[in-house]
C-alpha cells in the first residue's frame, strides 16, 4: 500500500496570506486557472498546498 502527505490549506488562510477575499479567490479558479477546492465537507473549503503553491 503506497501512502502519501496530502497537505491543505483553507480559503480562508490563503485570503489571509495574501490578503485577498474569498471573491478574488472564486475570479482566480474561473478566469486565471488557480487550484480548485478539494471535495470536502465544511463551509470553508480546503484546497492542496501544493498546486497553491505552484
Amino acid at each position: 500500500m503506497r501512502s502519501f502527505d496530502l497537505r491543505v490549506i483553507t480559503r480562508q488562510n490563503i485570503c489571509k496570506q495574501v490578503e485577498i477575499s474569498k471573491d478574488t479567490i472564486r475570479n482566480w479558479i474561473k478566469n486565471r486557472n488557480f487550484p480548485k477546492p478539494l471535495t470536502s465537507s465544511g463551509r470553508d473549503p480546503l484546497f492542496n498546498l501544493q498546486e497553491v503553491n505552484e
